[in-house]
């Protein structure tokens, strides 16, 4: 029976092979025979599409979406649906026109963004625009604009001068009422302002003499910064019988806002610790200039 003379299985799909029965499998097979008509599986992973053998060929070269593709552009490789796809979309490399129609037709689509920094079809403000020139033209037609424009560029640029000299005057005047109106309340607090200072071992300081000078003090928050000067034995040349109080200003943090010389009223209260109680209270008027 093996001996007998058959035709193929496929030949109503059009094979013509005739061979014997023993022939008949090997001609089938879908790896080693040569039967170009049996159903065949796409041997790409993912593929799993069937068709017949003849068709192969065609399939694994212009059809298949999983078969290995490379990007002409920039050269990554992969399967044909994600190179096609999904790299394609967004290759760097591929060629894209300029969107201003400057002429540019290829330009690679990561240089985009620098092509437009500098195309002359880009639109583009006038220099002149912050005076107040509202005219927007292709980068290749502003030179002419600033050379017909130059007058009138001018009459915007002396405007606007005159708007910010206009505007910082008065700016001025106001930081100038809001420095005074703070200055009158910091007067208000300063006359609740009353430190109280101790001079430890005074009798023995002022048997050795010289000066006793105070840490810094303000007058008020965001005040007038100065120190308190006792000479022990009074000024220089008197005869030692009685101590001399000066209050001296110094450099503060908030100088520059200020207004200068400084007029302030303050009492100085000497309170001596002794059990007669025999205090001292004297009311002065300062006028400080600004220290250097």
């Amino acid at each position: 029976i093996l001996s007998c003379e058959v035709l193929c299985t496929m030949k109503d799909r059009g094979c013509e092979w005739t061979g014997k029965l023993k022939d008949l499998e090997a001609h089938l097979d879908v790896n080693t025979g040569d039967c170009e008509y049996v159903d065949v599986e796409c041997p790409n992973e993912s593929c799993n599409e069937r068709f017949q053998k003849y068709d192969l060929s065609s399939h694994l070269s212009y059809y298949c979406p999983k078969r290995e593709h490379t990007c002409q552009f920039c050269g990554l490789k992969g399967s044909y649906s994600l190179v096609h796809s999904n790299h394609g979309p967004q290759c760097q490399s591929y060629p894209v026109p300029c969107p201003n129609a400057c002429g540019e037709q290829s330009i690679a689509r990561g240089s985009l963004s620098d092509h437009l920094l500098e195309c002359s079809g880009g639109e583009v403000e006038c220099e002149f625009s912050y005076a107040g020139c509202k005219v927007k033209l292709p980068r290749q037609g502003m030179e002419t604009h600033m050379k017909d424009s130059a007058r009138h560029h001018l009459s915007l640029l002396s405007a606007k001068i005159k708007a910010m000299k206009e505007s910082q005057e008065e700016r001025q005047k106001r930081n100038t009422a809001t420095i005074q109106e703070l200055q009158k309340h910091a007067q208000i607090c300063s006359s609740y302002f009353s430190p109280s200072l101790q001079i430890s071992r005074f009798a023995d300081r002022r048997r050795a003499g010289g000066c006793w000078v105070s840490p810094p003090l303000v007058t008020h928050p965001g005040g007038y910064a100065f120190h308190i000067v006792v000479h022990l034995r009074g000024r220089k040349g008197s005869d030692g019988s009685h101590i001399a109080v000066s209050m001296d200003s110094l450099k503060g943090e908030f100088d520059t806002q200020l207004l200068w010389p400084a007029i302030a009223t303050v009492t100085l209260q000497l309170l001596n610790q002794e059990v007669d109680h025999k205090h001292l209270s004297v009311i002065k008027r300062f006028t400080w200039p600004r220290p250097s």
